[in-house]
């Protein structure tokens, strides 16, 4: 215990290990959030990472790293900022240690040398036709077929370690370089989800799943007719914890139960609205888990992260935040979140919202599903559903030592997250729901 006290300091040297003004993977300063109501009751921070993506993509591109740490303790806060900048971090470096390993062939060539190893191409091109012709239009993605040359990455299977699977580099770098003197096409966008750092691999492990699972829930949820329910919490502790946070700010909340198959756990979301309809309007946030008061309590703390994003997103990134004379496209995962803030649409917003509602149900209904071996009941249930489910220790060799692991989750079987405007609408998965139904409203998550 000695070792560990104070907490605080502790917490603070880990990140300075790894942190540094000049050196390191993320800056040293910690900004913490001030004059905000909101600082009163919970703590939020951030941090600044380099430019990683000009120095591997170019100088044109753009990325928002989207780091923040919050909860109601600091310790809490810095340990989320930690772990979101080593895992951003590791995410957009982990490309360099393949590129010599990736097949340049397409769908066709590989299946023909190793057909047990290659995904359905089903779960390759999951837009349509329509979709890729209307991205195309704008230079965003190309159309592909099974003989379009791809990019290619073996590897191992999340189930069976005697196997193998070639996926699609697009699919699982972030920061992937698209070989042009190979012909290689762009069909796809990264997202981060799916990944997850934490103190050792089974942990980070449990939560990159879950993150899968998380997303494949909200998009279905969002974008298909399934209907969700509306959770009442009846927990006193979860209760006095939200309200003592709210009380002093003009937002009511609202939490969604999106569980697709409780075999993998619970989904939820959790909606904060402005009493008064003053902007920021609508936020959500979302988080997927074995015990429904732990899952609820860290998509409320979501929530509250990104309505300081809201507060902040005018200065920050005023193009996906302020009136432009251009329309919005929903391309990337700010201007969607400011569209909820904003009070554009705020009746059908609503309306939308209340119409996914089939009915009311108390918290004290759900069933804590955790156990000693939640890593084994989440991968009980994935191996119900996948085949091609992969995964990769993507862990830094700058940290190696640190007692932090990154682990990075592809299951294709899986909805993934989608650019806002362009759910992927013929995934096997979204049209086994129905197929999409809504391409109104984009998602709201960041």
């Amino acid at each position: 215990m000695i070792k560990y006290y104070p907490s605080h300091k502790n917490v603070l040297n880990k990140y300075n290990s790894i942190c540094g003004h000049q050196t390191g993977i993320m800056d040293s300063i910690i900004v913490m959030q001030a004059n905000s109501v909101i600082a009163q009751n919970i703590n939020t921070c951030t941090s600044m990472l380099p430019d990683y993506h000009k120095i591997l993509l170019g100088d044109n591109a753009e990325v928002n790293y989207h780091l923040s740490g919050y909860g109601i303790y600091r310790d809490e806060a810095i340990i989320r900022l930690l772990g979101e900048g080593v895992e951003r971090y590791a995410l957009f470096t982990a490309n360099l240690y393949f590129e010599e390993k990736l097949k340049y062939a397409s769908y066709n060539q590989l299946k023909e040398k190793y057909p047990n190893n290659v995904i359905h191409f089903e779960y390759v091109k999951i837009y349509s036709d329509e979709d890729c012709n209307k991205l195309n239009s704008i230079g965003i993605l190309e159309n592909i077929t099974e003989d379009d040359i791809l990019s290619w990455v073996l590897l191992p299977s999340l189930f069976d370690k005697e196997k193998e699977y070639y996926i699609p580099a697009q699919n699982f770098f972030l920061s992937h370089i698209i070989r042009k003197d190979k012909n290689e096409k762009v069909f796809i966008g990264g997202f981060s989800k799916g990944s997850a750092s934490h103190k050792n691999i089974k942990l980070a492990l449990k939560s990159a799943i879950a993150e899968i699972i998380e997303c494949d829930a909200c998009m279905i949820k969002w974008y298909t007719d399934s209907k969700v329910k509306e959770v009442v919490i009846d927990d006193d502790v979860l209760n006095e914890t939200i309200n003592t946070i709210l009380r002093d700010i003009d937002y009511k909340i609202r939490v969604f139960d999106y569980t697709v198959d409780k075999k993998l756990g619970y989904v939820f979301t959790v909606m904060l609205i402005n009493k008064s309809e003053k902007s920021p309007y609508i936020v959500v946030g979302a988080s997927s888990g074995l015990n429904p008061k732990k899952v609820i309590y860290r998509a409320f703390m979501e929530s509250l992260a990104i309505l300081t994003l809201n507060i902040n997103g005018p200065l920050s990134m005023p193009a996906d935040y302020l009136e432009t004379k251009y329309q919005k496209t929903y391309l990337n995962l700010d201007s969607n979140v400011n569209y909820w803030a904003s009070l554009d649409d705020k009746d059908k917003k609503l309306k939308f919202i209340n119409s996914k509602v089939t009915e009311k149900i108390e918290l004290k209904k759900y069933k804590n599903l955790e156990e000693n071996t939640d890593l084994e009941y989440l991968f009980n249930g994935l191996y119900n559903i996948s085949k091609y489910a992969v995964y990769l220790d993507i862990t830094p060799t700058e940290i190696a030592d640190k007692d932090l692991h990154v682990m990075r989750v592809y299951v294709p079987e899986l909805v993934q997250m989608s650019m806002p405007a362009f759910p992927y609408s013929k995934h096997p998965r979204i049209i086994k729901n129905g197929g999409i139904s809504n391409n109104e409203f984009p998602h709201p998550l960041p």
